[in-house]
């Protein structure tokens, strides 16, 4: 059983990036929105650790926070955090979705 190594390392960065924010300007959202994602991040790793075709949910994930700071960054052209994560998310996005329509 290989271990996602990148959906983890991905899944704590999001997690830490949360509570960074937490502690820089004191935004509960930001920690809230962090450790959710991370923690569903965490999970979608574990899933394709155990089956690597089971990357639904690392998909998911990692194509809304594409979206999502995607679109911050556009709207700010600020590097970090969102040019970071959304540059993150979408090498994420690109990777599960190569398990997820694998056929073999």
């Amino acid at each position: 059983m290989p271990v996602d190594y990148f959906g983890a390392l991905y899944s704590a960065s999001l997690a830490v990036g949360g509570i960074m924010g937490y502690v820089k300007s004191g935004s509960i959202i930001s920690m809230a929105a962090g450790m959710t994602t991370g923690s569903l991040a965490g999970y979608g790793a574990y899933q394709m650790s155990v089956d690597q075709k089971n990357a639904g949910l690392s998909l998911c994930v990692s194509t809304f926070m594409s979206a999502l700071m995607g679109y911050r960054f556009v709207m700010t052209r600020k590097i970090m955090p969102a040019g970071i994560v959304a540059a993150a998310s979408t090498l994420m996005t690109v990777r599960n979705s190569l398990y997820f329509y694998m056929k073999t």
